[in-house]
């Protein structure tokens, strides 16, 4: 992930600042030399602040764009010469990725939003009457196996954790994540030991382009439930709308932004000219906003 947000980050910060078309492309050309690689397994089977790279990528990305406004250049970048460089300005790549709704890796989501629609809503969930939970995954959602995670960034990468957050509070936002008492919770703890993640061929063959899952509960009377094959909300083929999208914006900021938080959701209104967006009208929301 790292090694594609320092160009992004060029390029967004690049435009705010007013870079021309040859700035621009030393920039991304010097956030791609300087983009951080932090494998995609290792930064799963041990989580940690790096998430994969991604917030250095952020420092790297915002510097190299400062880079080429002060005149530092570079070689021409990959991308300029990539596929994706065809269609800029028609096709926009990232509505073809996912938005997340809750605060733990998207491995998680799909079987979460089974707990949610049908699991919790519909058919009651009362942990003393299950056996088992069988996630039947891909490959590599096997590493999020840890049913004891001692630090938020282990929890975030537990899919035992993630169920048994859910369950007990209803949701598995940042707030509740970072909550005293949360991660040694006995009835999450009792959740996440009756949790295991199977690998299913099938579903390996549809990584990464698919993130699915099935869900399989077997209860003490000898019943089970079993779900079809699992997508998560937000994944292009069932997008949030712009209004949830804008709904998670403010119910995460809230807490930081306050009201200004609407500011934001302004200044980026669909119907706005964002050409005229610079720098100077975040910054000016950012610096008259209190942060705790």
């Amino acid at each position: 992930s790292g090694g594609w947000v320092a160009p992004g980050v060029a390029a967004s910060i690049g435009i705010l600042i007013g870079l021309n078309a040859e700035q621009m492309q030393h920039a991304i050309a010097l956030a791609e030399y300087s983009s951080p690689q932090a494998t995609q397994d290792r930064s799963v089977e041990f989580p940690s602040m790096m998430k994969e790279g991604v917030p250095f990528a952020c420092v790297s990305g915002a510097k190299c764009a400062e880079l080429a406004l002060a005149g530092m250049t570079s070689m021409k970048p990959f991308l300029q010469d990539s596929k994706f460089a065809n269609d800029l300005g028609d096709n926009w790549e990232i509505t073809n990725t996912y938005f997340k709704d809750y605060a733990c890796c998207r491995w998680a989501h799909p079987v979460l939003d089974c707990f949610k629609t049908t699991i919790v809503s519909q058919l009651g969930f009362d942990i003393k009457t299950v056996n088992q939970i069988k996630v039947l995954s891909f490959d590599k959602a096997t590493l999020l196996h840890k049913r004891r995670p001692e630090t938020i960034m282990e929890a975030v990468y537990s899919i035992p954790f993630s169920i048994g957050c859910f369950v007990v509070f209803g949701n598995v936002d940042p707030v509740t994540i970072a909550k005293p008492g949360t991660l040694s919770h006995p009835t999450i703890m009792e959740i996440a030991d009756k949790v295991q993640i199977i690998e299913d061929p099938e579903l390996t063959k549809e990584f990464p382009l698919k993130c699915l899952e099935r869900l399989i509960l077997e209860f003490e009377d000898g019943s089970r439930y079993q779900s079809g094959i699992l997508s998560a909300k937000g994944d292009p083929q069932n997008p949030y709308s712009v209004k949830e999208l804008e709904e998670k914006f403010l119910r995460i900021t809230a807490p930081v932004m306050g009201d200004r938080n609407k500011e934001i959701i302004q200044l980026l209104d669909v119907g706005s000219d964002l050409k005229k967006l610079t720098a100077s009208n975040i910054i000016d929301i950012l610096n008259h906003t209190e942060f705790p």
